[in-house]
C-alpha cells in the first residue's frame, strides 16, 4: 500500500505542474499511474482523495482530472474512479464553495 502511494503522490505532483501537464507523455504517464493504482491495484479511495484534494488546491485541474477518469475508464473498462470522484465532489456542502470563493476574493481586493 505504501509502495502504491509513492506512485499516487508522483502522479499528483506531475498534475500539479502546468508545464508537466502540457507534455503529452507526462500527462499520459500520470493518468496511467493513477488509473492503475485506483482500478487495478485497489487504491480507489486513496486516489480519489488525492484527486479531490488537487481539485480544491488548483483551479486549473478540473479538466485534466476529468480526462484522467475518462482515460482510466477506457483503459481498464471500469468507471469506478469517475463515479467515486463525482460522489466525493457531490458530497461537498455548497456553503463550503461559497466560503472558499469569499476567502479567495478577500485576497484579491486592493
Amino acid at each position: 500500500e505504501a509502495f502504491l502511494g509513492i506512485f499516487t503522490r508522483l502522479a499528483c505532483l506531475a498534475m500539479e505542474s502546468q508545464p508537466a501537464l502540457r507534455s503529452k507523455i507526462t500527462r499520459a504517464a500520470a493518468f496511467s499511474m493513477l488509473g492503475a493504482c485506483a482500478l487495478k491495484w485497489g487504491q480507489l479511495d486513496a486516489v480519489t482523495t488525492a484527486l479531490v484534494h488537487l481539485l480544491n488546491k488548483h483551479e486549473f485541474l478540473p479538466g485534466p482530472i476529468a480526462e484522467c477518469a475518462a482515460v482510466a475508464a477506457g483503459r481498464h473498462e471500469n468507471s469506478r474512479l469517475a463515479a467515486a470522484l463525482l460522489r466525493e465532489v457531490g458530497r461537498v456542502d455548497p456553503a463550503e464553495y461559497k466560503r472558499q470563493q469569499l476567502s479567495d476574493a478577500v485576497g484579491v481586493r486592493c
